[in-house]
């Protein structure tokens, strides 16, 4: 999963640690590509989502290129999907974070670090 955004706000974080309450109350929004890549190298865009990461907790996820391994359903708080059972998507750790994930961002926008993925529960 290919994931850059640029910062809602006017304050650039570039070249700062992103993992530092300093810069959490700065959210960003972006879109995350859903890629798979075969054997001779070759990548295909399989999927384009838009995202929310922050502005709280850690802040925004770093960005990066992560390989995701699947996502499995949950009912944890803050990754349902519109009431409905969530999932979420195990990332590794990076830039010093872990404990990074991708789910449904369907309540009030952002996350406490992690990357919400904005649309309903059809999507």
């Amino acid at each position: 999963m290919d994931f850059s955004g640029e910062v809602v706000t006017a304050k650039q974080l570039t070249g700062r640690n992103l993992n530092t309450s300093r810069n959490a109350p700065y959210g960003i929004h972006g879109k995350a590509y859903l890629n798979a890549v075969f054997s001779d190298g070759t990548i295909h865009t399989a999927a384009t989502f838009e995202f929310n990461s922050g502005p709280y907790g850690n802040g925004p996820t770093p960005n990066n290129s992560y390989e995701a391994l699947g996502a499995v359903p949950t009912n944890e708080s803050g990754m349902l999907n519109n009431g409905r059972t969530g999932w979420k998507v195990l990332l590794p750790n990076y830039n010093g974070r872990s404990g990074l994930r991708v789910y449904p961002d369907t309540n009030s926008p952002g996350t406490k670090g992690c990357i919400g993925i904005v649309g309903c529960y059809e999507d």
